[in-house]
C-alpha cells in the first residue's frame, strides 16, 4: 500500500496479514470474509470461494463471532448435499445466536437444521427414517415454543445433533419459551421444500409444520387486508380483481408461462395482477397483458403492503415452497378466496388457503 500515513508493501510483508487469530483485528477480518462469501452465495457463483472464505474465518476467529459464519456455511453445505455437515454448522450458529440474545436469528437457524433432510434418498427405507425424524424434530421445536428447554430428556430427532455438538441436556432446559418469539418468517431463506417432494400424502405434516409456525410467529403473520372489513366491499360494483404471486413467475419459468395463459384466455372477464418474489424478472408480455405487473425482489414488507393496496377478491400463489417470503405470504388474508396451484407437489396445511388445485393423476393415494 502506497500513500501519506500509510505502511509500505515491504512493512506490511515484515508486518503480516491481519487475518489470522491472534490478531487483534480478527474480529474486522471475519467479518469481510463472511460478507465475501455472503456476495458469491447471493450471486449463485463460485463455490469453491465461499467455502474457503469462511473455513478461514471459522479457523481465525473466535466461537461468539462466527454466528452469521455459520449461518452461511451451513446454508453453502446444505446446496451442495452435505446435509449433515450443513446440521453441524447450522446448530453451532443457533447457540452462538442464542447466546447474544439474538432470539430470531436463533430461532431460524433452528428451523433450517429442522428442515434439513437428503435432497434425494438412496431407498425407501430412508426415505421413511427422515421423514419421522423430521416429524419429530418439528414436534420438539413446537415444545420448545410452549415451553423451551424446561422438560427436554432427550434428543429423539437429532435436533441439537447431540452426538456431534459438546451441548449439555442442562443448556437445552435453558432454552426459554419460544413462542411468539420469530419476527420475521423470511429469516428462514428457505421453506421445507425437500420434505414433501416424494409425492406422498403429506397434508398431516405439512399442517404439524404450519401449526409450529403459528406458535413461533407473533399475531402479524395473520394480518387481514383491511378492504375485507369494509362494510361497502360487497356492494362495490367493479370487475373482480384476481391476483397471482410466486417467486418462480418471472423469466420464462413453467409457473409464469402457465399464469399468461390463464390471464390470455381470462381477460375482459377480469382484473388480473401479478407480483413477483425475488430475483426474477417479469418478461414484458405481463405488463401488456395484466392490469398490473409488479416486481418486489426480497422485500417482505413492499410485497406485504402492495397485495394489502390490490383489494383482490381472488389470490392464487403458483406456488409455495420454494421462497421463504411467498410461503409467509400464505399466512395473511389478502382475499377472500386464496388458491396454492400445483407449482407446490402437495398442500401447504397454511389455513389461509382454502383451495388446492391439482389433478386425479398427479396425487397419491391416500392411507386407508
Amino acid at each position: 500500500m502506497h500513500g501519506v500515513g500509510e505502511i509500505t508493501d515491504e512493512e506490511a510483508l515484515k508486518h503480516g496479514s491481519p487475518c489470522h487469530a491472534n490478531n487483534i483485528h480478527k474480529q474486522d477480518c471475519t467479518n469481510a470474509l463472511n460478507n465475501l462469501a455472503a456476495a458469491h452465495i447471493t450471486s449463485g457463483k463460485n463455490s469453491t470461494a465461499v467455502a474457503a472464505y469462511l473455513s478461514r474465518a471459522i479457523e481465525i476467529g473466535d466461537e461468539s463471532m462466527l454466528g452469521d459464519a455459520y449461518a452461511n456455511y451451513g446454508g453453502h453445505l446444505a446446496k451442495i448435499g452435505d446435509q449433515d455437515a450443513a446440521a453441524d454448522s447450522l446448530i453451532r450458529g443457533f447457540w452462538i445466536s442464542l447466546r447474544k440474545n439474538r432470539i430470531d436469528a436463533a430461532i431460524a437457524l433452528l428451523l433450517r437444521r429442522a428442515f434439513l433432510v437428503p435432497t434425494v434418498y438412496s431407498s425407501l427405507v430412508e426415505t421413511d427414517d427422515a421423514r419421522i425424524q423430521f416429524r419429530q424434530r418439528i414436534r420438539d421445536i413446537t415444545v420448545l415454543a410452549h415451553n423451551g428447554g424446561n422438560n427436554w430428556m432427550e434428543d429423539k430427532g437429532d435436533l441439537f445433533r447431540l452426538d456431534n455438538y459438546e451441548v449439555s441436556i442442562q443448556e437445552i432446559q435453558g432454552i426459554p419459551p419460544l413462542k411468539g418469539k420469530l419476527q420475521n418468517l423470511s429469516e428462514i431463506q428457505s421453506p421445507h421444500f425437500y420434505v414433501h417432494y416424494n409425492g406422498l400424502y403429506d397434508l398431516p405434516i405439512q399442517k404439524e409444520v404450519s401449526e409450529m409456525f403459528a406458535l413461533l410467529c407473533p399475531p402479524s403473520l395473520f394480518e387481514v387486508s383491511p378492504h375485507l372489513a369494509r362494510k361497502d366491499r360487497i356492494t362495490k360494483q367493479r370487475m373482480k380483481r384476481i391476483g397471482f404471486v410466486s417467486s418462480l413467475i418471472g423469466g420464462n419459468e413453467p409457473h409464469g408461462l402457465l399464469v399468461l395463459d390463464v390471464i390470455r384466455s381470462l381477460k375482459g372477464l377480469f382484473q388480473f395482477y401479478v407480483v413477483s418474489i425475488g430475483s426474477k424478472t417479469l418478461t414484458t408480455e405481463f405488463h401488456t397483458v395484466s392490469d398490473g405487473a409488479y416486481e418486489v425482489g426480497y422485500d417482505s414488507r413492499a410485497a406485504r403492503t402492495l397485495l394489502m393496496s390490490l383489494e383482490l377478491d381472488c389470490l392464487v400463489f403458483a406456488e409455495a415452497m420454494n421462497e421463504a417470503i411467498v410461503y409467509s405470504l400464505g399466512y395473511q388474508r389478502f382475499a377472500p378466496v386464496q388458491v396454492l396451484v400445483m407449482g407446490s407437489p402437495v398442500t401447504s396445511g397454511i389455513p389461509t388457503f382454502d383451495y388446492f388445485l391439482s389433478g386425479d393423476l398427479l396425487e397419491h393415494v391416500r392411507p386407508s
